[in-house]
């Protein structure tokens, strides 16, 4: 991954796939399809880009973007970044558990 330009994951369904965050953490603008749970990581333009399942047109447009523009590149990369570190880590997850388990169980 730490060779690519950016990564597409343009499946049909997936839930959240950890090769999207891997790709992320790598600082890689990542492009997976909306109604699916990267649009959780995900801010479209912003730090990767979200795309309709099944229209080619749209992932073609989005790759020419990014592959054509290495300052857009390197920007959502790096917010694509930060995002994972911010929000996805196991430590950031394991807190949002035991949190979740704190105000429910007992």
């Amino acid at each position: 991954m730490q060779g690519c330009s950016a990564f597409a994951l343009p499946s049909t369904y997936e839930g959240l796939g950890c090769v999207y965050l891997e790709a992320m953490a790598t600082g890689k603008p990542a492009i997976g399809c909306l109604g699916q749970g990267i649009a959780e990581v995900i801010q479209s333009e912003k730090n990767g880009w979200l795309v309709s399942p099944d229209d080619t047109e749209e992932l073609s447009n989005a790759l020419h973007q990014l592959l054509r523009d290495s300052a857009l590149r390197i920007r959502m990369g790096e917010a694509g970044r930060r995002r994972v570190v911010e929000n996805f880590t196991l430590r950031c997850q394991a807190e949002k558990l035991t949190h979740i388990y704190q105000e429910h169980v007992l």
